[in-house]
């Protein structure tokens, strides 16, 4: 089964989200300096891109499942990343900010759970100079 670009594998189990952000950090280490002839040499670190996800307002079952994941020191992610527009698959270890949720018990024995919107954020733990060495 092929994934839907709006779909996430996260250590094999399939996320549906609504919003995708991506950061591809470009840094330089401290020896891009010109040189005593003036010609600026540039020394880049190796990327550790980074990837966020939303859902917005899930229910309680998939917030559960967010707030699970996002306690594992390292997750295998299948993504669509914007850089190559295609699926890639990262080693990434995934955090997010407090998620405000609530359920209301009502007299009835129904209850009535709510959710913000859960961004999950992933980094890059192995970047891409590393993988095939």
């Amino acid at each position: 089964m092929e994934l839907k670009k709006y779909e996430v594998e996260i250590d094999g189990e399939v996320f549906k989200f609504d919003q995708f952000d991506w950061d591809y950090p470009q840094t330089d280490s401290e020896s891009s300096s010109p040189s005593d002839d003036n010609i600026l040499y540039r020394d880049v670190l190796p990327r550790r891109m980074k990837f966020s996800a939303t859902k917005e307002f899930p229910d309680e079952k998939i917030a559960s499942k967010l707030l699970l994941m996002r306690k594992k020191d390292s997750a295998t992610v299948n993504f669509w990343d914007l850089e190559t527009r295609s699926r890639v698959t990262r080693i990434m270890y995934p955090v997010c900010d407090a998620v405000k949720a609530k359920t209301l018990f009502l007299e009835n024995g129904e209850e009535l759970f709510t959710c913000e919107s859960i961004q999950v954020r992933f980094t890059q733990m192995i970047p891409d100079e590393f993988v095939n060495v």
